[in-house]
């Protein structure tokens, strides 16, 4: 019992104490008033230099993903490349605006509690005062404090959020959000024609011994978020192989996928190819996007006795996949399989 009192005793003492500053606090208010005042005149310069500078930086984003868009349309591979070229310089938000953002954010937070102890402060001084208790000036400090305070939480969040439109083409802030599959496909951009302008290829490597075969997936923009399915045919042959082409672990755009099998299965793809002349080879390619597929016919070339590429994309009609094999590729696995063993 003499412990818990001497407990209650302190924090009595330092509620009179914090009681006592507070109301010591009313003697500043005037000047955190006009102090305030001036900050908020500057604030409103920032936000307004902060809404015509993004305006213009979203602007031009947006028109020049439109222009990405008609460029892959018309299949100009030049165009496309210095638009990718133009889209990197403009997502890199220019330091002033964030600067200025970030001064707007910290000057908004260290007024909110500035503002509450002010409006605690004349609150508790209005209480003190002898005579007549000043309802009406209570009531108009509580009011004027509370929109000052809930004003200046929204001004941050707006201020935060500058960066969150919807509108097309903006929320793709980098080259990491430009070439996610996932967000072209919601933009309603060419896929299909992206595909066919040669951006991707199938490289196999043949080898004599360990490891028999080498696959790569050379992807000239680094284009992620997508499976690709090779079905390679040719008389008495039928061989798929499928890959998930995902961003890499270091956030880096995967411009190259190694594809990496089982011994066995490098030991087929070895065998195949030195079995089967390059020109009996028909190829097709599936593209798996959000649970949309696009096909393609393809063409395989032969760069020298140990090299094949695959290359040359046209868009096909659907072709049907074996269940097992379908299964597998919509769950984004590893697919390899040859209908002949050796």
């Amino acid at each position: 019992m003499e412990f818990l009192k001497i407990v209650i005793d302190l924090l009595n003492i330092v509620y009179d104490e914090l009681k006592v500053q507070v109301l010591l606090a009313n003697e500043t208010v005037e000047y955190t008033s006009w102090l305030t005042a001036s900050i908020f005149s500057v604030l409103g310069v920032f936000t307004i230099f902060l809404s015509h500078q993004y305006q213009n930086h979203t602007s031009e984003l947006t028109k020049l993903f439109w222009t990405m868009k008609n460029n892959v349309i018309k299949k100009d591979e030049d165009e496309f490349r210095q638009n990718i070229i133009d889209f990197e310089y403009l997502s890199k938000t220019p330091s002033v605006i964030l600067n200025a953002v970030n001064t707007s954010l910290v000057i908004l937070k260290i007024l909110v509690p500035v503002w509450i102890i002010s409006g605690i402060s004349m609150t508790l001084t209005l209480l003190t005062k002898k005579g007549q208790v000043h309802y009406l000036s209570m009531m108009l400090t509580l009011i004027v404090t509370g929109l000052f305070v809930f004003f200046s939480l929204k001004l941050a969040d707006i201020i935060s959020k500058l960066s969150d439109s919807e509108e097309e083409g903006v929320q793709l802030q980098n080259l990491t959000d430009l070439f996610n599959a996932n967000n072209l496909i919601r933009k309603n951009f060419p896929i299909d024609i992206f595909f066919s302008m040669h951006t991707t290829s199938w490289v196999f490597l043949i080898t004599g011994d360990s490891p028999f075969t080498q696959i790569r997936i050379n992807n000239e923009h680094g284009l992620y978020n997508f499976s690709t399915l090779l079905f390679m045919e040719a008389t008495g042959y039928e061989v798929y192989i499928s890959f998930p082409v995902i961003l890499q672990h270091n956030a880096k755009l995967p411009k190259v996928t190694n594809c990496i099998l089982e011994e066995q299965a490098r030991v087929d793809i070895q065998r195949f190819f030195n079995c089967v002349r390059i020109a009996e080879i028909r190829v097709s390619q599936i593209i798996l996007i959000e649970n949309k597929y696009y096909y393609f016919s393809c063409e395989i070339e032969k760069q020298n006795d140990s090299l094949f590429e695959v290359t040359r994309l046209v868009s096909k009609q659907k072709m049907e996949l074996p269940t097992e094999i379908k299964i597998e590729f919509e769950n984004k696995k590893n697919v390899f399989y040859m209908n002949k063993e050796y």
